[in-house]
């Protein structure tokens, strides 16, 4: 016997690969978010840049004609900040990230000097240098934990490979001797964790929608959410079958998500009253 769900009340949306790669929009992704906008559930657009500002992602849905407010989307910037919160840094935190990353970070305690809390370490990009980097080895030296976006080792640029903030990571622990005590992209369950309290939904009744096997979707299942891999971007059979536990469910890609809620009797269930109202305001969390 099928075992039985619990409806969904809000979707989590992963971007590339998922919706779109670099700048083309894939088959029957913008149909997809505009009819699972018109359902009038929560949606939460899963993803772990630390070079873009949510701002900036909202931008770019704008050139398609979405008309999605920019604290839909959540990245490891909000997942940090909700963290933050919960923590006590009556010193502050010192930033070390990308400049157009700091507009979602305006909520926090951040502070220039040596003597912090915390330090948090992103992807600079071109803004790295030596003076950001001893700055945080000064902090680490007086205290201050380490903590990071993501730690990834490198990236792919036009150009080829660049250092990614995972390297910078590894400096400054080898430098200080401090571990990274949190990381807070996918797949980390605190990134997931901090994305269901922004959206305020239960972990059963939310699924989880993106390309990578692991970081998306097992890590979402995991944490109690139901997972959907599309076969688009970086998805391979052979990452599939070597899974460590089976998908919830697989799509060929994002376009076939509507056909699949209208296949499942009940699965879309109602949203929080006024969550999803609450969400268009200017000043939502």
């Amino acid at each position: 016997m099928q075992q039985a769900h619990a409806p969904i009340s809000a979707i989590f949306l992963d971007l590339d690969g998922t919706l779109y790669i670099e700048e083309r929009w894939l088959p029957g992704a913008v149909d997809t978010v505009r009819w699972l906008m018109k359902r009038n559930l929560p949606i939460r657009f899963i993803t772990n840049t630390t070079r873009r500002s949510r701002q900036q992602l909202q931008r770019r849905f704008q050139k398609q004609h979405l008309d999605v407010p920019s604290n839909w989307f959540f990245t490891p910037a909000r997942a940090a900040s909700r963290w933050f919160h919960q923590q006590e840094a009556p010193r502050g935190i010192l930033a070390l990230v990308h400049p157009d990353v700091l507009e979602d970070l305006q909520d926090l305690p951040l502070a220039s000097s040596d003597s912090v809390d915390f330090v948090l370490v992103g992807d600079m990009d071109e803004a790295w240098n030596l003076h950001a980097l001893n700055q945080g080895l000064r902090a680490l030296l007086n205290g201050a934990k380490l903590v990071a976006l993501q730690r990834n080792r490198r990236w792919l640029a036009h150009e080829g490979y660049r250092l990614d903030a995972g390297a910078f990571v590894a400096a400054l622990e080898y430098g200080s001797g401090v571990r990274c005590e949190m990381v807070f992209g996918k797949p980390s369950p605190i990134f997931f964790r901090m994305a269901l309290l922004d959206v305020g939904a239960a972990p059963e009744r939310v699924l989880m929608v993106g390309d990578d096997v692991e970081s998306d979707v097992l890590a979402a299942q995991r944490c109690g959410m139901r997972g959907a891999l599309v076969k688009t971007g970086k998805f391979r059979p052979e990452t599939l079958a070597a899974a460590a536990s089976p998908v919830d469910v697989v799509l060929e890609d994002i376009g076939q998500l509507s056909q699949w809620f209208r296949t499942q009797a009940g699965s879309l269930g109602h949203s929080p009253s006024a969550g999803h109202r609450d969400d268009r305001s200017p000043h939502g969390s």
